[in-house]
């Protein structure tokens, strides 16, 4: 789903802001890896939750 909307994007937002946005996706996607192969899970989610969080702010700054 990023990366269809960050096709979207005009030009210089598609390299800064949607480039970060699926460099965090990825990241993400990576946490979540590393976490259920994990026995102690917590500092990785904690990692996860604020990968979101900034997920979520670039998203509502896509939109504005």
């Amino acid at each position: 789903m990023v990366v269809e909307r960050v096709k979207s994007f005009p030009r210089f937002y598609r390299y800064t802001i949607g480039e970060m946005m699926v460099n965090i996706n990825l990241d993400m996607l990576s946490l979540i890896y590393r976490a259920n192969s994990s026995y102690n899970k917590r500092p990785i989610i904690t990692q996860l939750e604020d990968r979101y969080r900034m997920l979520v702010m670039l998203f509502r700054l896509s939109v504005e």
